[in-house]
């Protein structure tokens, strides 16, 4: 967790790192079902913007199960940094951006946000 100008960035429990079983299994049920919603369209999916995507786990997944040209962002620069460290080489192109300054660089086949 990290606090930012009074917000707080990231997962306030560290819950996908948790070393409790039934924390990690619950969030890994969590991932995949959001990939098995999305299995239909994977084909016409071309791009991905996550938006407000925290530590990076919703994108890895996504870049770990298929997906091309993933792009996520999230409103603290030190949670980015955070993303970039734990996942260089899933291809996912991490920046800061809040949600509410999106513009057409932002644009993509797929646009998700959870947990923001």
């Amino acid at each position: 967790m990290i606090v930012e100008n009074n917000v707080i960035a990231g997962n306030i429990t560290e819950k996908y790192a948790s070393r409790n079983l039934i924390v990690r299994y619950l969030m890994n049920g969590f991932l995949s079902s959001i990939t098995d919603m999305l299995k239909p369209y994977q084909q016409e999916i071309a791009s991905v913007t996550e938006a407000g995507c925290g530590e990076g786990h919703l994108a890895a997944h996504l870049a770990a199960t298929g997906y091309p040209d993933i792009k996520a962002f999230d409103v603290s620069p030190k949670i980015v940094e955070k993303a970039r460290a734990s996942h260089p080489e899933d291809g996912i192109t991490f920046y800061s951006r809040s949600v509410f300054d999106v513009d057409d660089s932002d644009s993509a086949d797929l646009i998700v946000c959870c947990e923001v």
